[in-house]
C-alpha cells in the first residue's frame, strides 16, 4: 500500500493518446527512428534473406535465397536490433525487430529498416509497442487501398505515428518484465513440443513392443504379422470383431432453424481435434426435432469416435451423449477392446488407415473400410498399461498447456497495462 501511494504521487496529464504520467512523452516515430539504407549489389550466389510474419509474430529466416529468383539489381542489408517493416503487409502487423540470427540478411526495397536513437527509445522496449492493437490499427490507416498487395504503407506517414514513451529507466523495466514472461512462454512451448515428441516415440514403442522399458525390448519375443511386428502373445483383429456397434451420423438440414441451437451436443471433427482424448463439449447443438429428421443418432457416453473424412483418424471418447455428423463413426467396444487403448491406437494408426482411402476429391474412408481395418490387440491387462502410460503423458502435456495459456494471458494483460501506464513497474514484483 505504501509503495502504491508513492507511485500515485506522480501527476497524470491528458494527451491526444490518453492519460499518461507527466514523465512520459508523446513522440512521433521520426523523433527516435533513423531510416537506414545499406544498399548492396545483388549477390551472385545463394544468400540469406528474411521475411516478416503478420500479427506481430516476428521475422523468419530464408537461408538459401536464389539470386535468379529476383529481378532487382540492388538489395539492402539488415542488422541486429534494426526495426524492419513489410510495407505490403504492415496493415496486418508485419513489423518486427531483427534478431541476432537475421544479422546480415538481405531484403528488397519493400522492407525499409530503421535504427534507434537509444538515448530516447530502447529497441527492447519498442518491440512491445508494435504489438499493441492500436498501433497495428494505425499502420492500417496509413496503408490505403484494398486487401493484400494493393495495400502499401506510406513510409512518410509511418514516421508521423505518435506513441507514448516513458523515461529510459522505465522502458528498461517494462521490457524486462515483458521479456521475462515471454521467455517463460517460450520455455513452456518448448517443453510442450518435447513432450509431444516423446509421446510420438512412446506410442511407436508401446504399439510395437508393449508396456516394457526401452532397455528390455530385446527380451520381447516378436512375431511378424500382416500389419507389422508385434509381441508373440498379441492378436490381429478387425475392428468389426472387437466392436458391437458402428454407425456414422448425419447433419440436420441447415435451412431448418428449428433443427439447430437445441440442447443436444453436435460433434464436428474440429471438436475432436481440439479435445485431446476426452470430448466434454461441442461448439454446435441440435434439437430433438433435428435429431429425428436426419441420419444423426444419439451416441451414448463413453463411445469411441473416429473421423473418416478429410482429417482421417482423429479420435475421441465422448463423456456426454452426443450426435455426430456423417464424417464421424461412433463405435461401441466389446470386452476385448479397452476404450482408452482403442482411442490411442486408432489415432496412432491414422497414417495406415489413410492408405485405405477411397478415391474421391478428398481422401476419405468409409464405415466398411474401418470395419475391416486390422489392429494389434494385446491381452486386456497390457491394453490398460499402455493406455495408462499414454494418459499420464497427456496429463503432463495438458498441465503445461494450461500453464502456457495462463502466461499468455498474463503477457497480454501486462502489455496493455504497462504500456498505457495503468500499472507502473514500481508496483510490480513478478516471478514466472
Amino acid at each position: 500500500m505504501e509503495q502504491n501511494l508513492k507511485t500515485l504521487k506522480e501527476e497524470y496529464r491528458k494527451t491526444e493518446l490518453g492519460k499518461f504520467p507527466t514523465s512520459w512523452k508523446i513522440m512521433q516515430l521520426k523523433d527516435f527512428l533513423i531510416p537506414e539504407i545499406r544498399a548492396v549489389k545483388k549477390p551472385t550466389t545463394f544468400y540469406k534473406g528474411i521475411g516478416i510474419r503478420s500479427h506481430g509474430k516476428g521475422t523468419f529466416l530464408k537461408p538459401n535465397c536464389n539470386p535468379k529468383d529476383i529481378a532487382l539489381d540492388t538489395l539492402y542489408e539488415v542488422k541486429y536490433r534494426d526495426l524492419i517493416v513489410n510495407i505490403t503487409f504492415a496493415w496486418e502487423g508485419a513489423i518486427a525487430l531483427v534478431k541476432k540470427e537475421d544479422d546480415g540478411a538481405l531484403v528488397s526495397h519493400r522492407f525499409p529498416t530503421y535504427t534507434f536513437n537509444e538515448k530516447i527509445v530502447l529497441p527492447e522496449f519498442f518491440q512491445y509497442v508494435i504489438l499493441q492493437r492500436w498501433f497495428v490499427n494505425e499502420l492500417g490507416l496509413i496503408s490505403p487501398g484494398s486487401a493484400g498487395r494493393n495495400r502499401v504503407l506510406r513510409k512518410t506517414d509511418f514516421l508521423k505515428i505518435k506513441v507514448p514513451i516513458p523515461p529510459i529507466e522505465e522502458q528498461k523495466k517494462i521490457a524486462d518484465i515483458l521479456t521475462q514472461i515471454k521467455d517463460s512462454i517460450i520455455t513452456s512451448e518448448d517443453l510442450i513440443n518435447s513432450l509431444n515428441e516423446f509421446k510420438r516415440s512412446a506410442m511407436k514403442h508401446l504399439f510395437t513392443y508393449g508396456a516394457v522399458n526401452f532397455d528390455d525390448i530385446d527380451k520381447v519375443e516378436l512375431k511378424e504379422t500382416e500389419i507389422g511386428m508385434m509381441p508373440k502373445d498379441w492378436e490381429v483383429k478387425k475392428i468389426k470383431e472387437i466392436t458391437t456397434k458402428r454407425k456414422s451420423g448425419g447433419t440436420p438440414s441447415k435451412s431448418k432453424k428449428e433443427y439447430w441451437n437445441g440442447k443436444i451436443p453436435f460433434v464436428l471433427i474440429e471438436d475432436m481435434t481440439s479435445c485431446k482424448i476426452y470430448l466434454k463439449k461441442t461448439k454446435k447443438f441440435i434439437t430433438k426435432k433435428g435429431l429425428d429428421n436426419s441420419s444423426a443418432w444419439l451416441v451414448p457416453a463413453n463411445s469411441l469416435l473416429l473421423s473418416m473424412y478429410a482429417t482421417i483418424g482423429a479420435t475421441a471418447i465422448n463423456k456426454i451423449p452426443v450426435a455426430t455428423n456423417q464424417a464421424i463413426l461412433a463405435m461401441h467396444l466389446n470386452h476385448e477392446f479397452n476404450l482408452l487403448y482403442g482411442a490411442y491406437l486408432l489415432h496412432y494408426s491414422a497414417e495406415r488407415l489413410k492408405m485405405q482411402n477411397v478415391a474421391t476429391t478428398q481422401k476419405n474412408v468409409n464405415k466398411g473400410i474401418v470395419e475391416n481395418f486390422k489392429v494389434p490387440l494385446p491381452p486386456p491387462p497390457e491394453q490398460q498399461k499402455i493406455a495408462s502410460i499414454l494418459s499420464a503423458i497427456d496429463s503432463k502435456i495438458e498441465a503445461e498447456e494450461k500453464k502456457k495459456k495462463a502466461l499468455e494471458e498474463l503477457f497480454n494483460s501486462m502489455l496493455k497495462t504497462l504500456l498505457t501506464a495503468k500499472i507502473r513497474v514500481n508496483d510490480l514484483e513478478i516471478g514466472v
